[in-house]
């Protein structure tokens, strides 16, 4: 029939269908194109890995209980080689990803960091060093009575109280609130 591979049944067909569902509807419980993971750390990779391997799992069990035993090659050779394309695809995808926002400033999540001067200068330091293509620090909210003498690229101003014209101004995706705020 129209739903059926070359030289299987329809019913494995249909077993495929349903793990493919199953596989996608985990894949998104997972959160595995969560925005705030794409392209930086390696918590997109491990929920890629832990999606699969619950869905692997699950799917096991599903043929060891109802005896279809036709379609252990789903956790045999499916599950497998498809975690490893979705690996390299997300690695493919991250080195590009990267390549845009170091030459473009593309596909930067614009951020705002607002602390201590001690804690502002480490986030801005550990972002810099570590958040390959996710962030860019557009500006910088002091929680003193003072800028501290910083030469940064992008506006610093002192005091909660401006933090709102900061984001408005720079047009600041996301907060990044470094250490503790006085009380």
């Amino acid at each position: 029939g129209a739903l059926s591979l070359p030289g299987r049944t329809p019913e494995i067909t249909m077993e495929v269908v349903a793990v493919s569902i199953f596989w996608m509807i985990l894949l998104a419980l997972y959160r595995t194109r969560s925005p705030q993971r794409i392209g930086a750390g390696s918590m997109e990779y491990k929920r890629l890995v832990d999606a699969t391997v619950v869905t692997a799992g699950w799917t096991a069990m599903a043929i060891v209980v109802t005896g279809s035993l036709d379609a252990r090659w789903m956790v045999i050779v499916v599950f497998p080689v498809g975690l490893a394309a979705l690996l390299l695809a997300r690695w493919l995808w991250r080195r590009w990803l990267t390549r845009q926002s170091s030459v473009s400033g593309h596909y930067l999540s614009r951020v705002v960091v607002v602390g201590r001067s001690s804690d502002i200068h480490y986030v801005t330091e550990r972002l810099s060093q570590h958040s390959g293509a996710a962030y860019k620090v557009v500006g910088a909210v002091y929680d003193e009575d003072v800028v501290p003498g910083h030469g940064a690229p992008y506006p610093q101003r002192a005091g909660l109280m401006t933090l709102e014209n900061v984001v408005a101004s720079t047009g600041a995706d996301a907060v990044i609130v470094a250490g503790s705020l006085r009380e």
